[in-house]
């Protein structure tokens, strides 16, 4: 069964020579073309190709949304982003729309084939700059998320903030335990939840936690 490639980009010079590029390489291949993201729709629809080579920045809408929409229908059709942009929020919203590869306009014509070769295997290409990319972005959420998890203000109660000061203040589990009224088994509950939800390891470590982050004044 012969393959059938859509090749989508607005800038007609660009277009004309990828199809030169898939025509010279594989000319048995059915090579359609198409110039912006609404045409690409209309022509998947139309000959329903298995494989699209597909610009990002296009005029009446963007190859990212073109392809949401023709995966929507053909989910077997395998897509490769062939875009200028190489920020890593691109690079993530185009493995969240289940794209079969990235590729930069910067590429050199063997990677570009070697991107096609491997996709027509069922093999996806998210490779160099795009793999960098891709792995500095999910550092950076990681990062953040940690880091966000540390800064977190700990949810106490009014009991457990009584009894985080008055272990600040050097008092012992008994001496809070006559001073609040409780059991000293009671306290140590408190202090195991403190200690438990400001996630640190010892008493030191608690008060240099909760002094910086406010919660106690010495």
């Amino acid at each position: 069964m012969e393959t059938k490639i859509l090749i989508v980009e607005d800038q007609a010079l660009i277009r004309k020579g990828i199809s030169a590029l898939i025509r010279s390489n594989y000319p048995a291949w059915e090579i359609h073309e198409a110039d912006d993201g609404v045409q690409a729709i209309y022509k998947a629809n139309e000959v329903q190709p298995d494989i699209i080579l597909m610009d990002y920045r296009m005029p009446k809408m963007n190859g990212l949304k073109a392809a949401e929409i023709i995966l929507s229908n053909f989910p077997d059709t395998k897509i490769i982003m062939v875009s200028a942009e190489e920020n890593s929020e691109f690079m993530m919203d185009a493995v969240d729309t289940k794209v079969a590869g990235i590729v930069s306009k910067t590429a050199s014509e063997p990677e570009l084939l070697k991107a096609i070769s491997e996709v027509t295997k069922g093999q996806t290409y998210l490779k160099g700059i795009v793999s960098d990319k891709i792995m500095q972005h999910l550092y950076e959420k990681n990062r953040k998320k940690i880091k966000g998890r540390h800064l977190q203000t700990p949810l106490l109660t009014d009991r457990e903030l009584e009894v985080l000061n008055l272990l600040a203040k050097g008092n012992s589990a008994l001496q809070i335990a006559t001073k609040l009224y409780i059991s000293r088994r009671t306290v140590e509950a408190h202090k195991a939840n403190i200690i438990k939800k400001c996630q640190v390891e010892s008493t030191p470590d608690l008060i240099r936690f909760a002094i910086s982050k406010r919660l106690i004044t010495i």
